[in-house]
């Protein structure tokens, strides 16, 4: 199942408290053998940013860290904001089974609360499932 490209910045004049970008949609996993989330994603984040893939088998009600990263730096600068680029850093995470359900969501989190400046944030892009 693809969910097609997709573009977007998780930071930048965020507030303090952070943000999160939730695909929209539920995807129907519950016959998938081995799915796998696939993503681009580019960073430019300061000291105390934490980047989270968090996923949910009831349709967003609860949701479950998969990944917690602390990042800071910057991936270095592409010259074009559009994916694939190669500083763009492509990343995959198996989906387990306990989020193969009928009710499947993925969402993107920025946890900016303790961060020592504001800057641009998290762009995340060529977003996909593998069934």
């Amino acid at each position: 199942t693809g969910m097609g490209d997709m573009l977007s910045s998780l930071g930048g004049s965020v507030h303090r408290e952070g943000a999160s970008l939730v695909l929209n949609g539920v995807l129907d996993l519950s016959t998938a053998a081995n799915p796998v989330l696939s993503y681009t994603r580019y960073y430019n984040l300061s000291t105390g940013m934490n980047f989270f893939v968090e996923f949910s088998n009831d349709g967003g009600f609860t949701w479950n860290t998969i990944t917690a990263e602390t990042v800071s730096g910057t991936t270095t600068p592409p010259t074009v904001y559009l994916p694939p680029s190669n500083t763009w850093q492509q990343r995959s995470i198996a989906i387990a089974s306990t989020y193969r359900t009928a009710r499947f969501c993925v969402r993107f989190r920025l946890d900016t609360r303790t961060a020592s400046t504001m800057l641009d944030g998290v762009w995340i892009g060529s977003v996909q499932v593998v069934r």
